[in-house]
């Protein structure tokens, strides 16, 4: 299946995620002080999105043979349109297929400028949430279904971020968010 097809075909699920971000962003564009129990947004945030993968990072491969950097950019640049349409300050890691490695001789080393890179972006900002979209495989089909991670004081976002996307993508997941633990970005 194509890229093309492949997001024509989840378009609901665009939809449903952009409703999400809908409520983000009004949040985030009236300085509400708490929303269920959480700290929203201020009205200066940035929502840094981050398309995971990219240069010679391909990720994994989707079953037509698209690699995930491909697919990760692709609903990336949508949801920077969309939040950028509802108003909402917002900044790419990378908006083509290249990496954002500076440095480097080994495939190795150059992911890891890549991540350095992802994370001064990020950085720049105090107050940024980032947002890095990517499309694990796991060949135990028991590990299906959408997956947050995030960090420490950020559990009510991640949870409602969470509920969001399984109920878009899986309701019979029953995954629940993570707080990451030896993940650099």
């Amino acid at each position: 299946m194509e890229t093309r097809e492949y997001l024509r075909r989840y378009a609901y699920v665009y939809l449903y995620v952009a409703a999400f971000f809908l409520g983000l962003a009004a949040m985030a564009r009236q300085s509400v002080e708490t929303v269920s129990g959480f700290a929203a947004l201020p009205g200066s945030s940035v929502l840094i999105i981050d398309a995971g993968h990219g240069g010679e990072d391909g990720g994994t491969t989707g079953a037509a043979g698209t690699p995930e950097a491909e697919l990760n950019l692709a609903i990336a640049r949508r949801l920077e349109a969309m939040l950028t349409l509802m108003g909402c300050q917002t900044r790419m890691t990378r908006t083509d297929s290249a990496s954002l490695a500076t440095e480097g001789k080994t495939i190795r080393a150059r992911k890891q400028s890549d991540l350095r890179n992802r994370v001064a972006l990020a950085n720049q900002y105090s107050d940024a949430i980032l947002i890095s979209i990517h499309q694990n495989h796991f060949p135990d089909p028991k590990h299906d279904g959408a997956q947050v991670f995030h960090t420490a004081g950020a559990e009510e976002l991640a949870n409602t971020m969470q509920t969001a996307l399984s109920e878009a993508l899986s309701p019979h997941s029953r995954r629940s968010p993570k707080r990451s633990q030896g993940v650099y970005l």
